[in-house]
């Protein structure tokens, strides 16, 4: 086994080699190594120098370079390096124990400046102490029994971690600040991002507001514009030919001609207005819808015999139902208008052929399918939707009518939670769908609904 022995002072290292045997020096990183022979046992010493760094640097070299496996501490070197090297790379050594004697060495000085003799300068040895690290001992299993009398054991790393303490609770408070930072820092990058995204999304709310006001201004005005026309030209009818019948030269014929021109545009004027309402009170919610369990067939039976009057000379109504009878719940006062207005739309354009009513029951979708099936001219597919525009009608279109019936059967469908389209495989003429549902939903008050 080799022992490395360091010492802080040149003296105290010739003091040292001075009890070796066959020495021999030599020379490493500036620091002389002295190896030679001490009861047997084969000794490095060297000097450790004044500074903490100087005993760390020394004892690699003797552990590196000459093998060294115990690390002894002399004197001034025990207490620089007790706290550098005990525990990291020496087992432990004699570390003397220092006192503060400045005001002592300062009263000697002034003395000896006073009367130019040192006879009363002196010095006093201290006490010093056997310390030792417990993990190292356990390390190379060294009994404490066999160290010397009176030597301490402790666990180096639990004293530096006591000394520097502060040092780690400081540490600590910082990592833990700066945690506490990051955190805010992260919160207010995440509101910022939220609120920027709010902003974009009301910024975009705000441009979907404005062009639905600029439209529904520009629909406003196309409808007061078109609503006028169509006021006009019935009343310009009735105020025309109603003063062509006050001449007295006229005959019956003539009289009677002109009365039923009246009563035609008169009963046209009433219709518009009607629909204007209608369509007025359906867009604002004013219309309260009144459901019941309903027998469809029943109520379809009804609607073509009710405007039969309205089929063209030679037209045949029919009525095709998928199943003899079946309650749905419904308003069966709006339901009728629907059908009605399509049964009415289809006498207009069919002078030959039929007009058929068909019901279907879709159990897959939970729906009723009405629809009316002309062999009239048809609907080119480009116009089939636009047809349920307000007051749109197809160009050469000289039929008579407001243009809102279509609207409002729009309008009814919506608020019944259905849908109706004109069906683009039908070539034989025009065939309008009206989906009604049915599980339709209602409050409890009355089962009444508001139109919107």
């Amino acid at each position: 086994m080799i022992i490395g022995i360091m010492g802080a002072m040149p003296d105290e290292v010739d003091q040292l080699c001075a009890k070796l045997e066959n020495v021999t020096v030599e020379l490493y990183g500036g620091v002389e190594y002295h190896r030679g022979t001490l009861a047997g046992k084969q000794v490095v010493v060297c000097c450790a120098g004044m500074g903490k760094a100087n005993a760390a640097a020394t004892t690699q070299v003797l552990i590196t370079r000459y093998g060294a496996e115990k690390i002894i501490f002399s004197g001034i070197a025990g207490n620089m390096t007790s706290k550098i090297g005990i525990g990291d790379v020496a087992v432990g050594g004699y570390v003397p124990k220092y006192e503060n004697a400045a005001s002592v060495i300062a009263s000697q000085i002034k003395e000896y400046y006073a009367s130019g003799k040192i006879d009363g300068t002196h010095f006093r040895l201290t006490d010093g102490q056997y310390l030792f690290d417990s993990r190292k001992l356990k390390e190379l299993k060294i009994a404490e029994y066999a160290l010397p009398k009176g030597s301490v054991v402790e666990d180096t790393v639990a004293a530096k971690l006591s000394k520097y303490s502060h040092y780690i609770e400081l540490l600590v408070a910082g990592i833990v600040l700066l945690v506490l930072l990051l955190v805010f820092v992260a919160a207010l990058f995440l509101r910022t991002r939220r609120l920027k995204r709010t902003l974009e999304e009301r910024e975009g709310q705000l441009v979907v507001a404005r062009e639905k006001a600029e439209e529904s201004d520009m629909l406003k005005s196309a409808f007061l514009a078109n609503m006028s026309h169509e006021i006009r030209t019935p009343l310009n009818a009735i105020v025309g030919f109603s003063s062509l019948m006050q001449g007295e030269e006229l005959s019956q014929e003539e009289r009677a001609e002109y009365c039923a021109i009246v009563v035609n545009n008169s009963e046209m004027l009433l219709t518009l207005l009607n629909d204007i309402l209608d369509i007025s009170s359906l867009e604002c919610g004013k219309i309260k819808f009144n459901c019941s369990s309903e027998e469809i067939v029943q109520v379809c039976q009804h609607v073509l015999m009710t405007t039969a009057h309205t089929r063209q000379e030679g037209v045949e109504g029919r009525l095709e139902c998928a199943v003899g009878s079946y309650m749905l719940v419904t308003d069966v006062h709006r339901l009728s208008q629907i059908l009605i207005n399509l049964l009415t739309n289809a006498g207009k354009f069919t002078s030959q052929g039929s007009i058929t009513l068909g019901v279907e029951i879709d159990e897959a979708h939970r729906e009723v399918l009405f629809s009316v099936a002309d062999t009239g001219p048809g609907i080119p597919l480009d116009k089939q939707e636009m047809v349920f525009n307000r007051f749109e009608k197809l160009d050469g279109n000289k039929k008579k009518g407001t243009g809102l019936g279509l609207a409002i059967c729009r309008q009814i469908a919506m608020i019944f939670g259905g849908r109706i389209w004109v069906d683009p495989t039908y070539t034989a003429g025009a065939r309008f769908v009206f989906a009604h549902p049915i599980d339709i939903r209602f409050p409890e008050d009355g089962e009444n609904r508001g139109g919107g």
